[in-house]
């Protein structure tokens, strides 16, 4: 498979992650399987023609899948009543555009990750058919030996833009258990990278335009740090590396707060959340000012309105220094989101 450069947002990756959730990439194979056997006992050019076309229509069946709008606000952390139907569609409408460039013997093509996305207003259903008839995004989110297709790291890996990088990266998950780190020679590692030809077989080249590359994208957008010392032998030439790796605190590398929460003005947070701003209004006993009413447009977008409320009646029951609730209620809304529990769960542990 071609090297992928993907662009895609957050929420376009949430929806991914869902999307695999709600199929049987055993299934896809099984699928694929059938049809070639029946393939190869045609007899005519017509015949295949009819097969293969059957064969697409039975993917793209399967490949069509149907999830609610409160899934996907659940999904993106926003409350159902706060996304009205315009916006859903404006959303919708992007999935189409969400596409991957893949790498080619004469450059780039561009290939879409969905062949058709819709919503129905009156049953409030998403429905998403991805492009599974193109032999790329086939492998790429169905094939069980590709390692993308362990969707604990799909995320994660999704963030990274070198082939090298995937690479590197799968392999230190695979080797993350030696806790003092593992020796492996250049040869070894740049076979493991795919990067075997050309100037990078010098080392100096391999090392500045590849390794520390790599380094710093995998320790700046994922959730593993790594270290690499160089190990040479008798003649001063690089001939084993040593590398070490740990897992790190996820915190603000990913984050699973909607990326695209736009921040509101006044007019826009009174119109859309006067109710959490009259709660807001009403605990205080005084006029809110800007930055407060900010903050409170941003969280509604990134929870629910209840949410923001619920925290802000439980925080004031704990916290009397007014200066100090706001931070709290922030704090108090990501760790129970991160942490996939009830607000009320969190004064109670």
């Amino acid at each position: 498979m071609g090297f992928f450069s993907l662009h895609l947002n957050l929420m376009e990756l949430k929806i991914i992650g869902m999307y695999l959730s709600k199929i049987d990439s055993e299934e896809v194979c099984r699928i694929e399987e059938d049809y070639e056997k029946k393939q190869s006992m045609a007899k005519t050019h017509e015949e295949k023609n009819r097969i293969l076309k059957e064969k697409n229509f039975a993917l793209e069946l399967y490949a069509t899948i149907i999830f609610t709008k409160k899934e996907f606000c659940s999904l993106l952390g926003i409350g159902t009543k706060n996304l009205k139907n315009k916006q859903m569609l404006s959303y919708i409408k992007n999935l189409e555009s969400a596409y991957c460039l893949v790498k080619t013997d004469n450059g780039y093509k561009k290939v879409n990750l969905f062949s058709s996305s819709s919503y129905n207003v009156d049953n409030q259903e998403i429905t998403l058919a991805c492009n599974v008839c193109n032999d790329e995004i086939k492998r790429f989110l169905f094939d069980s030996n590709n390692y993308l297709h362990n969707e604990s790291n799909l995320k994660t890996m999704l963030r990274l833009k070198s082939k090298y990088s995937f690479h590197m990266y799968n392999y230190l998950l695979n080797n993350i258990h030696y806790k003092k780190g593992w020796e492996v020679s250049v040869d070894k590692l740049r076979e493991k990278l795919d990067c075997q030809n050309g100037c990078y077989m010098d080392f100096q080249k391999f090392n500045a335009k590849i390794l520390k590359k790599i380094q710093a994208e995998i320790n700046s957008k994922t959730n593993i740090r790594f270290q690499y010392k160089t190990i040479k032998n008798y003649k001063n030439k690089v001939i084993k590396i040593h590398i070490s790796c740990q897992m790190k605190d996820v915190e603000n590398v990913i984050t699973p707060e909607y990326e695209e929460t736009k921040i509101l003005t006044k007019d826009e947070v009174f119109q859309s959340y006067s109710g959490c701003l009259g709660g807001f209004i009403m605990e205080f006993k005084r006029p809110l000012n800007d930055k407060e009413i900010e903050n409170i447009g941003v969280w509604c977008q990134r929870y629910s309105e209840d949410e923001v409320l619920r925290s802000l009646y439980l925080v004031k029951r704990f916290i009397k220094h007014e200066e100090n609730i706001f931070s709290c209620i922030e704090e108090i809304l990501k760790i129970c989101y991160n942490a996939n529990i009830k607000i009320e769960s969190f004064f109670s542990v």
